[in-house]
């Protein structure tokens, strides 16, 4: 999801709706918002896209509340 696609929900939020959406990107301390696609991009690409979210997964947690 980019931010194009972010646009396009928040379009269509029903009004009044207290719901946030944002990008799992947003909670990547290192401030990659977007996630890429790691099919071009090899091994590499994989491994990247599994680190960026795994942070991305942690820090989100850590908001909820679920520091480990």
């Amino acid at each position: 999801m980019d931010e194009s696609n972010l646009a396009n929900l928040n379009k269509v939020k029903p009004k009044g709706s207290r719901a946030q959406i944002k990008l799992f990107g947003s909670y990547d301390p290192q401030g990659d918002k977007i996630i890429r696609d790691p099919y071009y991009g090899g091994q590499s690409g994989f491994d990247r896209n599994f680190a960026q979210v795994t942070r991305c997964t942690q820090a989100f947690l850590d908001e909820l509340g679920h520091k480990q």
